[in-house]
């Protein structure tokens, strides 16, 4: 059956999206998780030498509310991905003709989101910040906070250049508090309203952006009184910068902009 996919990006990290809306390949999330020929396909396609190339596949289907699912160029499910979320909202805006402002369902947490040209604004319940802990790996021991945005993040509050992140997220995801993998971050600040940021994300490796970390940064900034609500922080990562604040009502608002970049068809067997 062919089936059509559209390419997004936003802040550089790109998806496969697929629009079930009106028709429904697979009859639940759960199929899909457990469906091997799906693991496969998604792994075929977010290849970028031989596939499409994508850090994960997006899969838009309908509930009361569009609901969104996500599964990374591994085939794991994600649980949650805000740069993609942000691709859709932009996508329903221009090809559904949604209203401005419209909410979205991930992983069972709904989000309001305002698209205004290329640009999303997201809202978001704070995460839960876990607690402050330490990690021993082969190498060394190392400190960082453990957040939870709907997915798993460790944050560490360290300066890191990508060959360090990607040669210990490895061993820090192998620590036993993590059993379903974690998301790993490095953020270190730039002035008094920026910072830097590099993340590791479970079943991608290295990408260029991750909105749930930056979440995740700002739920735990907040909790050890380095952030205070109402006040506008800029977040850069290698494929952009997000302009983040926590509102009164302990919501996380996110500003940023996504780009549609093709369209395409091709047989798909399920």
């Amino acid at each position: 059956m062919i089936k059509n996919f559209t390419k997004f990006q936003s802040l550089g990290n790109d998806f496969i999206l697929f629009d079930w809306l009106t028709h429904e390949i697979f009859s639940s999330r759960e199929e899909l998780q457990t469906n091997r020929a799906w693991k496969e396909f998604v792994q075929r396609n977010c290849n970028r030498t031989t596939g499409i190339g994508a850090d994960g596949i997006l899969v838009l289907t309908k509930k009361m509310i569009p609901h969104i699912s996500i599964f990374n160029s591994d085939g794991s499910y994600g649980n949650m991905c805000l740069n993609g979320l942000r691709c859709v909202a932009l996508y329903l805006y221009r090809k559904h003709n949604f209203a401005h402002t419209f909410s979205l369902l991930m992983n069972n947490t709904r989000i309001i989101c305002s698209v205004f040209n290329d640009t999303v604004e997201m809202s978001i319940p704070l995460g839960k910040y876990k607690t402050h802990m330490s990690v021993a790996t082969t190498h060394k021991v190392i400190k960082g906070h453990y957040v939870d945005v709907g997915n798993p993040h460790f944050l560490i509050e360290e300066h890191a250049t990508q060959e360090w992140l990607s040669s210990n997220a490895h061993l820090i995801q192998k620590h036993e508090t993590f059993c379903k993998n974690v998301n790993v971050s490095c953020i270190w600040k730039k002035n008094n309203n920026a910072y830097q940021m590099l993340t590791f994300e479970r079943g991608c490796g290295i990408t260029q952006a991750c909105s749930s970390a930056i979440v995740a940064a700002v739920t735990m900034l907040f909790a050890t009184n380095n952030l205070e609500k109402n006040v506008k922080t800029k977040i850069h990562m290698p494929g952009g910068s997000v302009t983040v604040w926590i509102t009164h009502e302990n919501c996380v608002l996110l500003k940023a902009q996504a780009t549609h970049v093709f369209n395409g068809t091709f047989p798909m067997a399920h």
